[in-house]
Order: structure tokens, then sequence, then C-alpha cells
């Protein structure tokens, strides 16, 4: 029972390991990777366009700013089931708001 106990023991550590060195080296590949790129990205940056709203039409704008407006205030119609009021003594029971009864 005690070796059973012991091979798991080393089972589980070995198999922790394996993955803490792989976590490690990945981590240094990631770090190697960013080091590599980072250098490049620096070498090839690009100057700063200007921004969109100064190369719009006001047309285009005022067409934008509809279309959010209808966006956020449409809404999908809301389906409410017909209630009634002629319901069963057993279904009556079963909501939630119902006294507690006895049954007759």
């Amino acid at each position: 029972m005690l070796a059973l106990f012991v091979q798991s023991l080393i089972l589980a550590v070995l198999g922790m390991g394996v993955v803490y060195v792989s976590l490690i080296l990945l981590m240094w590949t990631m770090r190697l990777l960013t080091w590599l790129y980072r250098e490049q990205a620096q070498a090839t940056a690009r100057p700063v366009p200007e921004p969109a709203a100064a190369r719009e039409s006001p047309l285009e704008l005022v067409l934008s700013a509809a279309a959010a407006h209808f966006l956020e205030t449409e809404r999908p119609p809301l389906y409410v089931p017909p209630v009634t009021r002629r319901s069963t003594r057993w279904a009556a029971r079963g909501r939630a708001g119902a006294p507690l009864r006895r049954p007759r």
C-alpha cells in the first residue's frame, strides 16, 4: 500500500514539473518574440491619419446620428400572453402567491 502511495506522489511531482517547465519555456519564447518584433514595429511606424470625422461630409454625420438614434431607441415588440381568470383549483393552488389551504 505504501509503495502505491509513493509511486502516486512521484507521478504527481513529475506531472507538475513538466507543466511548470513547459510554462517557463512558453514565457521565455513569448519574451523572445516580443523583443524580436518590437524592433521591427518601431522601424515601420506610420504617421497618424487624420480623424474620420474631419473627412466626412455633414450629410454622412446626420445619417449616422439618425441610425444610431434608431438603433438605441427601437426595441422588439413585447409579447404579453392573454391572462384569463378562469382557472382550475389545481392551477390556483400552484401559484406562488396563493395562500396555502387544505384541499376539501
